[in-house]
């Protein structure tokens, strides 16, 4: 295929030669193809130079054949290269968990042609130096090794896949790995094995979701055995069915929650309220006209019964574990004063006596009671009781009423003081010329109140208005007059006040305070009564020992007795400090419990005119126009808001 030239001299005077001259003497050796003018040019210029042994590699230079070739392998489905997204791959069980891999990875389906190899080339023939034919039996083949989940055909020159997955080439080997393009759903439940739910996972390249039995039996793989909801997985599966995959996770289980026993309780027969609404009538108007605090009740009559308790239910976990639960408690049947169990029926209690039954908190009580037929006035003097007292008539001006329990005044009250050990009611109202003071350890029932003053350890409610009057309430005070609920006078709360409409388009001055237990206000005033008068004394006794100190350093001879004084009043000194001491400490004690603005509020339904005027301690708030509710007013920081 290749002929090398050797020129080399004979004798000292070698004779010239010449291309012509080379190429016979090629002819000569039977080369005639393939002849390099170029490189004889050269070894006739170089002998032309110097007269000594040359060699000419490729004079002469042969064309070789060509070998046969198979086919290139020619991909019909989309494959995987990158060895790191190969790995990813291979770790995978659904589709969904390869996220982040090429979005555009291509499904391949069992019986898939992956990849065909293409028709090859004959081989083609070469020429020698000789001018004669050059062959070759050579084949270069195209390499294809078929790998997991993939078989040849039987002509070897298609790769078919026997599995479902994505096609991956690794060098010279062509696989499927199994990879699922189906939805799924991932459970999971609570530590404490109440709760189940469901992260659901979406098909891809024309997967299927799984249906409600697919999921239940995965359910029960997975140890939930109780509380499945079946009408949701139901219709979680429809909604796939549709498209609808949520994105959150979704409940589908829950266990049950053990029920307590609920406890035995007393059913009263008797109004055991003392804090009352009023009663709404047809008209929009409220009053008290048929609510009663006191009760009367005749000998042997029914006062309470006892209502079983329940059994408790026991509660289930999702794996089916048992959550115990406690039955209910018994009640007992709270028998007090002239009060006695039925014997024939050991869950009843009946009253001893005629009289007026109240329940204490503690247990239930019948007492004689004291009622006023008619009017409290000149025929019955004014009344002291230690029980409830019931007034069928009028408390009329003038006249007090004292008693250690409930009063109830069916008509109305005048300039009267009322010290009530109990709750109030007076179904009408409390009116006069400012004279009167109702005093009450438990709640104030009103129908309305007009220039008169209610001090009240619970609540107050209003029915109609309350006019140029004061009222203080240690918890709320609620007005349910409408249109006008306040005017005048001053409202002290230390909750909450509820009021419709405060004020009048007059601009009459109202006050409407919260925060402040008047109670505790009560003993702080005292308290700085008792420390003014403290420090009066005390300086009246500081100037008494400088006048007898004086008179000991005078020129004159004190009195026998001065130097005892002295003493006497420094003694004296010294124990007005420390009561002063006391004071103030107990001063501050107070004010620390009087006042108290994080919770209270006040609140407007309908509206508040000009000249109100909103107090939460020493900040004020008047207001220069007319507001409309519904309005809350509290305090914010250091500044009253109105929101």
């Amino acid at each position: 295929m290749s002929a090398k030239l050797i020129i080399e001299p004979m004798s000292v005077n070698s004779s010239e030669i010449t291309v012509k001259m080379l190429h016979e003497e090629l002819r000569k050796n039977g080369i005639t193809f393939g002849v390099n003018e170029s490189k004889l040019t050269e070894a006739v210029s170089a002998w032309k130079k110097s007269k000594q042994r040359y060699e000419f590699d490729s004079v002469a230079i042969g064309v070789p054949p060509e070998p046969a070739k198979e086919g290139a392998i020619q991909f019909k489905i989309q494959s995987v290269t990158d060895s790191l997204k190969i790995n990813r791959l291979r770790e995978a069980e659904f589709f969904w968990q390869i996220g982040g891999l090429d979005s555009d990875l291509q499904r391949t389906s069992a019986g898939t042609v992956i990849a065909v190899k293409q028709k090859g080339t004959a081989s083609v023939t070469g020429r020698n130096i000789r001018n004669q034919p050059a062959h070759t039996k050579e084949l270069l083949k195209t390499l294809l090794f078929p790998g997991e989940g993939v078989y040849l055909s039987e002509d070897g020159n298609r790769v078919i896949a026997n599995i479902s997955g994505i096609t991956v080439q690794e060098n010279d080997t062509i696989s499927v790995l199994p990879i699922s393009f189906n939805g799924s759903v991932e459970i999971s439940i609570s530590p404490d094995e109440m709760i189940a739910s469901l992260l659901v996972h979406p098909a891809f390249h024309g997967g299927s979701m799984p249906t409600a039995k697919d999921i239940h039996s995965q359910l029960l793989e997975n140890g939930v055995v109780h509380g499945i909801d079946e009408k949701g997985l139901a219709e979680l599966a429809d909604g796939f069915a549709q498209g609808r995959i949520p994105e959150e996770p979704v409940i589908i289980a829950r266990g049950t929650l053990p029920v307590d026993g609920k406890d035995g309780e007393l059913k009263f027969y008797f109004n055991t309220e003392t804090s009352l609404k009023p009663k709404l009538n047809p008209d929009g108007r409220v009053d008290y006209k048929d609510i009663n605090i006191i009760t009367s009740v005749s000998k042997d009559q029914k006062l309470a019964s006892v209502c079983p308790p329940t059994k408790g239910v026991a509660g289930k976990t999702l794996t089916g574990g048992v959550l115990d639960a406690s039955d209910g408690k018994p009640a007992k049947l709270a028998a007090g004063a002239n009060t006695r169990i039925d014997p024939a029926c050991p869950d009843c209690l009946l009253s001893n006596i005629e009289g007026v039954v109240r329940f204490n908190g503690n247990s239930i009580e019948v007492n004689e009671g004291f009622t006023v037929e008619g009017n409290v006035d000149f025929s019955t003097g004014h009344i002291k009781y230690e029980k409830d007292v019931l007034v069928k008539g009028d408390v009329k001006s003038g006249f007090d009423v004292q008693c250690g329990g409930d009063l109830q005044v069916c008509g109305t009250i005048e300039d009267s003081n009322l010290t009530i050990g109990g709750s109030a009611l007076c179904r009408y109202g409390f009116i006069g010329q400012g004279k009167g003071c109702m005093t009450a350890e438990g709640n104030v029932n009103l129908g309305f109140i007009k220039n008169q003053t209610v001090r009240c350890w619970m609540s107050v409610n209003v029915a109609r208005e309350v006019i140029n009057s004061s009222i203080f309430a240690r918890n709320t005070i609620t007005i349910h007059g409408s249109p006008l609920s306040a005017a005048g006078g001053a409202l002290t709360a230390r909750d909450q006040i509820i009021v419709n409409t405060v004020g009048n388009r007059s601009g009459t001055k109202t006050i409407l305070e919260v925060g402040v237990d008047f109670t505790k206000t009560d003993d702080l005033f005292k308290a700085e009564n008792e420390i003014n008068e403290l420090k009066a004394n005390l300086a009246r006794l500081i100037k008494a020992q400088k006048e007898y100190q004086q008179l000991q350093t005078g020129t004159k001879k004190p009195p026998g007795n001065t130097t005892a004084m002295v003493s006497k009043i420094s003694t004296a000194i010294d124990r007005y400090k420390e009561n002063l001491e006391e004071l103030e400490m107990r001063k501050k004690a107070i004010e620390a419990i009087a006042f108290n603005f994080s919770r209270s509020n006040i609140k407007i339904n309908r509206g508040a005119f000009s000249g109100t005027l909103f107090k939460f301690g020493g900040r004020h708030l008047l207001l220069r126009e007319e507001i409309t509710g519904p309005k809350t007013v509290c305090l914010r920081g250091q500044e009253i808001r109105i929101f």
